[in-house]
């Protein structure tokens, strides 16, 4: 399998790992399932706000995502949590993690970092009050002084 086709193999089972734990519901049922051997749906159902017929489509979904299997015991279906799927997604976000962290590294570095050899870009600003817009002074170029417009208009 090629690299690029193994990468988008691996972001869609991540991408249907998150949208499963995206309803709280369903986040609900991978809680309990996480601290159980396993469980069956009626169990699952204690507590619940849903119907059991509305279970049974999260664990579907669940299933669908690889984040739970099921196995018959006698009448009853009994679920399990996936801990791998699960690592899988932790080590997704610490990877991410990880590259902000560097990135927000670098930037207080950058930021701590005095610019003494680039020019002074600042430059005050005022607003022309004879135009009404924004005016950026400039040493540089030919400057007005609006405060002094300012007073010359207050006078007129």
């Amino acid at each position: 399998m090629s690299n690029n086709l193994a990468r988008s193999v691996e972001t869609t089972d991540l991408a249907m790992t998150f949208a499963a734990l995206g309803d709280k519901r369903r986040l609900a049922l991978v809680e309990r399932l996480y601290s159980a051997d396993a469980l069956s749906v009626s169990v699952l159902c204690e507590g619940m706000d849903v119907s059991r017929q509305a279970i049974s489509k999260h664990l579907k979904t669940l299933t669908d995502a690889r984040l739970i299997s099921s196995e018959r015991s006698g009448r009853e279906t009994l679920y399990s949590l996936e801990k791998k799927k699960l690592e899988e997604a932790n080590a997704f976000l610490m990877l991410v993690g990880e590259k902000w962290d560097d990135a927000l590294g670098r930037l207080q570095v950058h930021l701590a970092t005095p610019a003494t050899d680039q020019p002074a870009t600042s430059h005050p600003v005022a607003i022309n009050s004879e135009t009404g817009k924004l005016a950026q002074s400039n040493p540089a170029a030919n400057h007005t002084d609006f405060t002094t417009s300012k007073k010359q208009n207050r006078e007129k």
